[in-house]
């Protein structure tokens, strides 16, 4: 593996404050239990949990070793501490996510228990980064489902109720164009009656201009466009009220679609509302999880 990658990677994956207060925890568990001291570095190799305080906020040369890729482990024998009073006999191990070096774990005590314990402590550390980033993933997940829940529901209810004042007006509207329709069906029927009164005083008129005889013909031309002007007429009126009848017709198929869809605007808002109290109840949950979330590092 060339070198440096790894501590580019891991510098990359930067670990929550709620990881390093459990670590904090771990690594006073591990002194008050075993009198091991023990220290967590990140994926810089500066220590930044120890049990000597002292030590926070330094490099440690294991450490940064160990993320550079320059080795796999770092250990410190028992000849190597005896020679140099600033080390002590231990061992350094990677922390790995996802097949990446993200910081070290070190113990300091005998090798051969230094070596599987800080092993173990590892592990430990690496399954406790992966369960706070689930948990993490989780709490994200569930709020924007919860937030999208909501929008939503805000959406239908703010739909419904321009769907309530766009469906009173149609049905307003559809109201207004029948009656006027039947206004003018009665406005018909007038006219109609005039025709047939135009064409019997039509008639009555010939007979009177034929009576006349030769005074009478000015008079019967007269009459006789007073007939073609009722036939006209009558044959209008028939003509329009069909239409009228068309129109009645289609006025009724447009109030049967605006109860269709607000019947299907209602389920729908049903439904949504019907889905309120999941929307409530994965808001408990959340809350839920975030107090136990809040248990476990107190």
């Amino acid at each position: 593996m060339e070198k440096g990658l790894l501590a580019s990677e891991s510098s990359q994956t930067e670990l929550s404050s709620q990881f390093w207060t459990m670590a904090e925890r771990f690594v006073q568990f591990f002194y008050r239990e075993a009198g091991f001291r023990t220290i967590v570095c990140n994926g810089q190799g500066i220590i930044t949990v120890a049990h000597d305080k002292s030590r926070i906020g330094k490099p440690h040369a294991g450490a940064v070793a160990i993320l550079n890729g320059e080795v796999s482990e770092y250990s410190v024998t028992a000849e190597e501490a005896a020679r140099n009073s600033n080390v002590k006999e231990g061992f350094n191990t990677p922390i790995y996510i996802d097949g990446r070096r993200v910081g070290t774990f070190g113990l300091a005590a005998e090798l051969r228990l230094a070596k599987p314990v800080a092993r173990v402590g590892a592990i430990i550390l690496a399954s406790w980064i992966k369960q706070l980033r689930q948990q993490e993933l989780l709490q994200r997940t569930a709020r924007e489902v919860s937030a999208k829940f909501q929008t939503l529901g805000e959406k239908i209810a703010n739909a419904g109720k321009t769907f309530q004042g766009v469906n009173e007006h149609m049905q307003q509207t559809s109201k207004y164009a029948a009656q006027k329709v039947d206004n003018t069906d009665d406005i018909l029927k007038t006219v109609h009656q005039i025709a047939q009164q135009t064409q019997i005083l039509s008639i009555n008129g010939s007979v009177e201009a034929a009576r006349a005889g030769e005074y009478g013909r000015p008079f019967a031309v007269v009459v006789d466009e007073m007939a073609r002007l009722a036939e006209n007429t009558r044959s209008a009126t028939v003509r329009i009220q069909e239409s009228i009848e068309e129109i009645r017709a289609a006025i009724v198929n447009v109030n049967q679609a605006i109860e269709q869809s607000s019947q299907l605007f209602q389920s729908n808002l049903e439904t949504i509302q019907a889905i309120a109290p999941m929307v409530e109840l994965l808001k408990s949950a959340i809350n839920q999880l975030e107090a136990s979330f809040r248990d476990t590092m107190t």
